[in-house]
């Protein structure tokens, strides 16, 4: 009889354990990720008073704004590419490994 009862409590001693391992996971995540996520608006808060023209993409910038046709962006991209590779070849530019 106590042997079926120890079954009974244990199961139920289980069944609480993971439930409360998987709380704690779950909170952990949540808290990590409201973290994340009130640190990321701390930074939106202070780059947002920076003044800028609007219409900017990353890694492009303004320079929309300066040549409307794409192919006149490809080839001053090209250009700089070029420009860049030609320095790198020249040793104009030191490159540290």
């Amino acid at each position: 009889m106590v042997a079926v009862w120890l079954v009974h409590v244990g199961q139920k001693l289980l069944l609480w354990g993971a439930l409360s391992a998987v709380s704690l996971a779950c909170a952990t995540l949540i808290l990590s990720f409201l973290q994340m996520m009130a640190s990321y608006a701390y930074n939106w808060l202070q780059m947002r008073p920076i003044p800028t023209i609007p219409g900017a993409y990353p890694f492009l910038g303004h320079l929309l704004m300066l040549e409307r046709g794409g192919k006149e962006i490809h080839e001053a991209s090209w250009e700089s590419v070029t420009k860049i590779q030609k320095m790198f070849l020249a040793e104009e530019i030191p490159v540290n490994f």
